[in-house]
């Protein structure tokens, strides 16, 4: 009874309102896109969803949204990014500064499908999101997933997962959607994964090698093109020799290191040239590609443009 009447009291208050009335309508934007994702799902990935059982999705951040979407089916999704595990939520005095991150730190997946790290800081820097934990949270929340619990992880140098404390750099998250009683697992691991730092992180490598009997599908998008770089030249060819299913924007692996004899493929939207800040990495042998292949239609934005491009790569 305690509980409820400081929950009545908390929702009552006018800025919990006006919060609750921006929320609502950041989600609308993505309930818009939302069916056309479900349906891209249901009509271009059903012999992924059904053949792939773990999800791979590195420079992901916070991200559940679109992996889910995508591939809601998935046993396992295993997300990875630089931004920290941070702690579950825990606002007991929130201001409006806190509810302005919470607004900020969503708005940006939903309006461009991508998350940005400078949105978890109030420009006043008094205020901060503790990691990412909450994000997804508050995304599986307002997923209708119910959370089954939430426990600190770690990894041995074997890839077999351990007990862990807040300290940790993973966490693993077990839920399922309302209405269902398929329990799925999110792992988040918080890690670099330029060459020198994923080349010596035999945990993480060797987690993933174990799940190659469940078939494991790699998704990435805004990934800031790293993997054309050589300082990302491990983690692009470590996706490239573990995965059956690669779904991907132009911003992951560069279309030369996809070898005809090893893998099918489809095309989605249109290419053009990256937007302003990523002009260095045109893909003309991608461009070539899309302009002889018989692409299909991508009705909704994915990645930095607004022309978007998705690309499925089979394992022959």
């Amino acid at each position: 009874k305690t509980n409820n009447k400081r929950l009545k009291a908390f929702i009552s208050t006018a800025q919990w309102k006006a919060h609750q009335e921006n929320m609502n309508r950041i989600w609308n934007i993505y309930q818009q896109t939302s069916p056309k994702l479900m349906s891209f799902a249901e009509n271009e990935l059903s012999d992924a969803n059904d053949d792939c059982n773990f999800a791979f999705y590195p420079f992901s951040g916070p991200d559940y949204l679109f992996v889910n979407a995508l591939f809601p089916k998935m046993q396992t999704y295993v997300l990875v990014g630089l931004e920290k595990v941070g702690t579950p939520i825990k606002v007991k005095k929130p201001t409006a500064d806190t509810y302005q991150l919470y607004e900020n730190a969503v708005s940006g997946i939903f309006n461009l499908s991508f998350f940005s790290t400078e949105d978890m800081h109030s420009k006043s820097g008094t205020d901060t999101i503790s990691g990412v934990l909450p994000i997804i949270q508050m995304l599986m929340a307002r997923t209708k997933r119910e959370i089954v619990s939430v426990k600190y992880k770690k990894l041995n140098l074997l890839g077999n997962i351990q007990n862990g404390d807040n300290a940790c750099n993973m966490v693993e998250i077990r839920f399922f959607k309302q209405g269902s009683h398929y329990l799925q697992t999110l792992y988040y691991i918080s890690c670099d994964l330029q060459n020198r730092s994923f080349a010596h992180n035999l945990g993480l490598q060797n987690f993933i090698k174990k799940n190659r009997q469940q078939q494991i599908l790699c998704f990435t998008k805004s990934a800031s093109y790293l993997m054309h770089t050589d300082s990302f030249s491990f983690i692009r060819s470590f996706i490239l020799d573990n995965s059956q299913v690669i779904v991907q924007d132009d911003s992951g692996i560069p279309w030369q290191y996809f070898i005809p004899d090893e893998w099918d493929y489809t095309l989605y939207g249109s290419y053009h040239n990256p937007i302003d800040e990523y002009t260095d990495y045109k893909q003309d042998d991608l461009e070539s590609a899309y302009q002889k292949a018989d692409s299909r239609i991508l009705n909704f934005r994915i990645g930095y443009s607004r022309q978007s491009n998705l690309q499925i790569f089979t394992r022959k």
